[in-house]
């Protein structure tokens, strides 16, 4: 489930047991939610100030791809390269490699 849907889904107090059908949150009557798509704008309004304010949603434990992305990054520290940048570098990579990468807003 993308990011985007979670949100959505913790913002709809009437979405508890209904099922996605699509897009669309179906309940058990076969009814469809009419207010779905404000939740889904609701959260785009909430990821876009997000990205606004320089904040990312990354997940508890980094995924396989994260770690493999900041080891891919990190050079060890040398006189040209601090620990300090280095670390920034790959923190910077994990971050990207995340499933929850920008690519999932909007």
């Amino acid at each position: 489930m993308e990011l985007r849907d979670l949100i959505a889904r913790a913002a709809c107090a009437d979405c508890e047991g209904a099922e996605y059908v699509g897009q669309k949150v179906v309940f058990e009557d076969g009814a469809l939610h009419q207010m779905w798509e404000a939740y889904l704008t609701t959260s785009d309004a909430i990821l876009a100030a997000m990205d606004a304010a320089g904040l990312v949603v990354v997940p508890r434990d980094p995924t396989e791809e994260m770690a493999k992305a900041g080891k891919n990054a990190f050079m060890p520290p040398t006189t040209f390269v601090s620990y300090t940048t280095s670390m920034a570098e790959a923190w910077t990579h994990m971050v990207s490699a995340s499933p929850f990468a920008k690519k999932e807003v909007g």
